[in-house]
């Protein structure tokens, strides 16, 4: 069991890039796999997905006839497919013929052949909150525009690993001139299980995010080790649609952290804007914007251990200059007001610089620079 403490800590075992994931939807041009390169602008964008299950398979229509259940298939949709399954069932299921739109703006709309009677107070496992109908008041007529609109149900991503494994630290980010378009109110969960079942997961974490990360450790969970994993992602009435759900790197594994001493108190968090300026002729001052990244200097530990040392060096042998890992500096928020204040997806800017104190323990210095 890793050690756990309030000192600075190295993510750099991605467990997310070892398995390929089974995802809820993707847009082709931007898939999942983009998520696990080192960069973080090649972004995966969600395509929108219905999850259609028992829970949720009901609809309830009044036609000529009487009231009519019609009962979905279960399945992961798009909205282009639950279209034709909502048309098919409707069809078939009541003496009415109907046309099922989904607008540019995420409006369900249902327009029967005659009128006909919604039964929205009828909502044992219904699929009305799934297509934005969110009143229980039953509804007459032939055409039925939904109360809300409806990018997805939630968007997944599941690992199988086949053997327990234990997760430490959660991150999705993107650009680093861009900001997560998941809206506030979202729920973002990190879920783990020893079968592939998600009704009551035994790991059941909210996660938290902001505009610039969503991000958390598990220090609050007492297990930690399941062979399945999901992260997942609600956030269904989002004006600017499933493509919101987008993260440019995506962070699933462990870290490594200092078991007696933490970074001193004195370092330097700098903002780097590499941005150049040109001066016309006339005096007129032009500027080639480039993205502004964090830089952290003057990072001191003192009277490292000997197995800490060892695991720094190997660490930066691995990764040298050139591959990113995350590090958290305040993973406790003692000095921040959050954890993505103090949390950065970094590169070495130089090797760790070790000077001996006493007997087999020596002080570090370290240099980071924020990835774009």
């Amino acid at each position: 069991m890793t050690i756990r403490n309030h000192r600075i800590r190295f993510m750099n075992n991605n467990y997310g890039s070892i398995v390929t994931p089974v995802v809820s939807s993707e847009n082709g041009s931007f898939p999942a796999t983009n998520l696990f390169t080192e960069n973080r602008f090649e972004a995966w964008k969600a395509a929108g997905n219905f999850t259609i299950d028992s829970t949720n398979n009901k609809l309830y229509v009044i036609d000529g006839s009487g009231t009519q259940t019609i009962t979905l298939t279960s399945a992961d949709y798009s909205s282009t497919s639950l279209l034709v399954e909502l048309k098919a069932k409707l069809d078939a299921g009541t003496d009415r013929t109907w046309t099922i739109t989904y607008s540019s703006n995420f409006d369900f709309t249902l327009v029967a052949s005659s009128s006909s009677t919604l039964v929205l107070s009828n909502t044992t496992n219904s699929s009305w909150d799934v297509l934005g109908f969110t009143s229980i008041t039953n509804r007459v007529g032939t055409s039925f525009l939904a109360d809300e609109i409806r990018i997805h149900t939630h968007e997944y991503m599941t690992w199988d690993f086949s053997v327990p494994f234990e997760i430490g630290f959660l991150a999705g980010i993107v650009a680093i001139d861009e900001q997560i378009k998941i809206s506030s109110s979202a729920t973002i969960k990190l879920q783990g299980s020893n079968v592939a079942n998600w009704d009551t997961p035994p790991f059941d974490k909210t996660i938290s995010h902001n505009e610039i990360a969503v991000m958390d450790f598990m220090d609050d969970q007492s297990s930690f080790q399941y062979r399945y994993w999901r992260f997942y992602i609600e956030d269904k009435d989002n004006p600017i649609g499933p493509e919101s759900v987008s993260f440019g790197h995506l962070y699933l594994g462990s870290y490594i952290t200092i078991t007696q001493s933490n970074i001193g108190t004195g370092f330097v968090k700098t903002v780097l804007d590499k941005s150049r300026k040109k001066v016309s002729v006339s005096g007129v001052e032009y500027y080639r914007l480039k993205p502004k990244r964090t830089e952290f200097s003057g990072l001191s530990i003192a009277y490292l251990l000997s197995d800490d040392r060892k695991n720094i060096e190997q660490m930066f042998y691995d990764l040298g200059i050139s591959t990113p890992l995350y590090v958290s500096f305040d993973p406790t928020l003692a000095c921040s007001s959050d954890l993505t204040e103090l949390t950065k997806y970094v590169r070495f800017s130089n090797s760790p610089q070790l000077r001996h104190v006493l007997l087999d323990q020596y002080s570090m210095s370290l240099k980071l620079s924020e990835v774009i």
